[in-house]
């Protein structure tokens, strides 16, 4: 990167689920969003609601995460609308040649991951069509906690989650 950075490349999610039976709740809202309390002993806003999130590492942008991809028949084209963005672009989002996945993947991939690590939040997809109502679907049929704590602490990486449930990560179905 050209310029001397003052941050650190990161990424949130907001998910946001509708009630069930779409019911409004007492301010008249039929949705919640997902936040959490951080500890006291995080370093970044202690005892703060945030939405779950966190800085870049060096596994989002794996160019493995291809191979997973083209296992799944997902292909350049199936990635150019996450990739293709008319008008101005903030700094984060610039691909340079020193980078294996474009950002505008690699930051999507950053905000799944954290969201998985901070609250144990899987969400997969099957193609990428599959999301093309805007709802994403989160899997939760495997022992959570261990690869939680396991990416958590670097003993494996995310996308191996991805390989052994035999799915993608739902990058589809987020939006900036």
């Amino acid at each position: 990167r050209k310029y001397t950075k003052h941050w650190r490349d990161s990424a949130s999610l907001i998910v946001v689920a509708r009630n069930r039976g779409n019911q409004k709740d007492a301010d008249g809202f039929n949705y919640k969003a997902l936040v959490f309390k951080r500890t006291e002993q995080t370093s970044f806003l202690p005892n703060h609601i945030v939405f779950p999130g966190g800085s870049f590492d060096p596994q989002d942008e794996s160019p493995e995460w291809l191979s997973l991809f083209r296992k799944h028949n997902v292909h350049d084209r199936d990635l150019e609308h996450l990739t293709t963005v008319a008008g101005p672009r903030p700094y984060i989002f610039q691909t340079t040649e020193n980078d294996t996945l474009d950002r505008n993947i690699s930051l999507r991939l950053c905000a799944l991951r954290e969201s998985f690590e901070e609250l144990g939040v899987l969400l997969v997809a099957n193609r990428p069509e599959q999301s093309g109502d805007g709802f994403s679907k989160a899997e939760y049929k495997f022992d959570i906690d261990r690869w939680q704590k396991e990416i958590h602490d670097g003993q494996t990486d995310f996308l191996q989650l991805y390989n052994e449930l035999n799915v993608l990560p739902d990058m589809w179905g987020l939006y900036e």
